[in-house]
């Protein structure tokens, strides 16, 4: 569901710490037109006025226009964050179990090209350095 720029604009105040009146303050934007604003909640307002309001609030227009609220861009940042240390965790792993392997007698060339197949898929970024 896309948020409409009210509920956006509420969120990124909640964010910094500030209040309407502070809002009304930095944009020159009447109070009365901002509560009306965050309470009829559209995507349709105009642009000058949320220029002012990304100047603000000290964040790009495209920011502000995005589709993504600032709570669940977080979330997902905090996740990308966990699923990469994750990444690197299994890649260690599997380069360790290519070291051991590469040393025993037992090991074939399908079972290295097994493992390091493995290791590419994690961190395909790896491709260019095989």
């Amino acid at each position: 569901m896309v948020k409409g720029m009210g509920s956006k604009i509420k969120d990124l105040l909640d964010s910094q710490g500030l209040r309407v009146t502070d809002l009304s303050r930095k944009t020159g934007i009447p109070v009365n037109t901002l509560y009306s604003m965050l309470n009829r909640d559209q995507t349709n307002e105009k642009i000058e006025t949320l220029s002012k309001i990304a100047d603000a609030l000290e964040i790009s227009l495209s920011d502000l226009l995005g589709q993504t609220d600032p709570k669940e861009e977080q979330t997902m940042n905090e996740q990308a964050k966990t699923t990469d240390q994750e990444m690197k965790e299994r890649f260690r792993q599997l380069f360790f179990k290519l070291s051991e392997a590469s040393e025993s007698d037992d090991c074939t060339a399908d079972d290295l090209m097994t493992i390091t197949q493995a290791m590419l898929s994690i961190y395909p970024m790896f491709r260019t350095l095989v």
